[in-house]
């Protein structure tokens, strides 16, 4: 009887484990998006910004453009799914542990 509840343990761990938990070892969604920014004009105020928000790793394009007419973020999950936009459905104040994951050469942006 023992011999049994480990398994059927396991089963139930693996049954109701987080479903946000991605993996994120294939990122060429971001590495393409990467590539589109940097034929943009003003590449130099754009960067790639990686956060955990609810216990996944996500990840926004953002700019500092001064001249630029922008709207907040979509914020993408390891598979490059939306989950949010930032400032509207996503508190900026809600993603920790937050670090530019790409800029350019030349960056103007000053990001803490």
């Amino acid at each position: 009887m023992k011999t049994h509840i480990l398994p059927l343990l396991l089963i139930i761990g693996l049954t109701f484990s987080c479903k946000d938990d991605i993996p994120c070892d294939d990122l060429a969604w971001l590495d393409a998006e990467i590539e589109t920014i940097k034929q943009y004009g003003l590449v130099e105020f754009f960067y790639v910004y990686q956060a955990e928000y609810k216990g996944m790793t996500v990840f926004y394009v953002g700019n500092c453009c001064p001249n630029c007419s922008s709207t907040p973020p979509d914020v993408r999950n390891c598979l490059g799914k939306s989950i949010g936009t930032l400032g509207d459905d996503i508190e900026s104040d809600k993603l920790k542990n937050g670090k530019i994951y790409w800029q350019p050469d030349g960056f103007a942006c000053t990001i803490k």
